[in-house]
């Protein structure tokens, strides 16, 4: 992984955080990030995992992967996919966010572990991820609310 790499990932963590505190959220980060980003307490007490994944490149925009996806209660996990497409960046001033719980991520992707967010989905009639996700596009209240 490059430095570059690390960066990006640490930005949109960050870009993320941010986003959740301004929101009231109650967040712990792990000392050691070895598949978890935050740990986020809800207002009923309870916990749920977090792990921020991001896109850059041109090439690589919208291509998310969750190696450990199952090695996580599913009702707990949520993936956080960053677009940081500078395209996004100067248009909107803000990346592209879809705040996913684990199972929709799992619903819809592809390969075992990888989510091509602005690609065409075969097992949904040929709509676009992204169109399908809609709901979940900026959806910070799924964590928070």
């Amino acid at each position: 992984m490059s430095i570059g790499d690390l960066r990006k990932g640490k930005s949109a963590e960050y870009f993320v955080f941010s986003e959740l505190i301004k929101r009231g959220a109650d967040l712990y980060l792990p000392v050691i990030d070895i598949g978890i980003d935050a740990i986020l307490r809800k207002k009923d007490g309870t916990y749920i995992e977090i792990q921020v994944k991001s896109t850059e490149k041109e090439d690589q925009a919208g291509y998310f992967n969750v190696y450990n996806i199952n090695e996580h209660p599913e009702e707990k996990f949520f993936i956080i996919c960053v677009d940081m497409n500078e395209d996004n960046l100067i248009e909107k001033g803000k990346p592209n966010i879809w705040v996913l719980p684990a199972t929709d991520f799992k619903k819809y992707m592809v390969s075992g572990c990888r989510l091509p967010i602005y690609e065409r989905s075969r097992k949904h009639n040929d709509e676009v991820r992204s169109e399908l996700l809609k709901n979940h596009f900026y959806a910070w209240e799924l964590l928070t609310g």
